[in-house]
């Protein structure tokens, strides 16, 4: 693009006005609208610029003749508002990068902490009876709720063969273990 704006004012006739609008905006949509590296986004609107410089000393006059200097000036201070323009942009993006880092960090650390606490540690209070655990309220519940309430475990239920024999010792479950009057076959 601004390539094509200094082609453009090389081509008019020596003597012609230099149009100040069209290559303001050029050099405003360099700098502020078209997001890139520094060097890769200042280097055409310094080329640009440095163009115009030549163009207008050497070959183009100006609706105000007599005001080159102010027409350098203006190209130039744009320039200065646009560098740092960029300058800020690209510190924001890094300011902002380095936010997104360090709340993924945050994330990650927060995941860990709670897949930390859905772990069982410490000592828990359970009933030597009926085996029921006093939670953290103060109420008594069955192991297996509170074990699910505080933990990713489930339950599967089951009979083993000492309860089988002691309570069931004439089920066709304790004859399939070959389980007779308290002793094994």
């Amino acid at each position: 693009m601004a390539g094509f704006i200094v082609v453009i004012n090389a081509l008019r006739p020596e003597g012609s006005t230099l149009p100040f609008r069209s290559p303001m905006f050029t050099l405003f949509v360099l700098y502020g609208v078209l997001p890139n590296r520094f060097w890769r986004q200042c280097t055409p609107a310094w080329f640009l610029s440095a163009a115009l410089i030549a163009l207008r000393l050497t070959w183009l006059t100006s609706i105000a003749d007599g005001d080159v200097g102010g027409d350098v000036v203006i190209i130039l201070a744009v320039n200065a508002f646009g560098t740092l323009l960029v300058q800020r942009r690209l510190a924001l993006e890094q300011d902002v990068s380095v936010a997104w880092e360090a709340e993924h960090d945050a994330r990650i650390t927060s995941d860990r902490a709670l897949a930390e606490l859905r772990t069982l540690r410490g000592i828990i209070p359970i009933c030597s009876h009926c085996k029921k655990v006093r939670s953290e309220v103060g109420d008594w519940e069955q192991i297996e709720s509170y074990v699910r309430a505080h933990s990713d475990a489930e339950f599967s239920h089951g009979i083993c063969p000492e309860c089988v024999e002691a309570h069931y010792p004439e089920s066709e479950f304790a004859k399939a273990l070959g389980l007779r009057g308290g002793e094994p076959a």
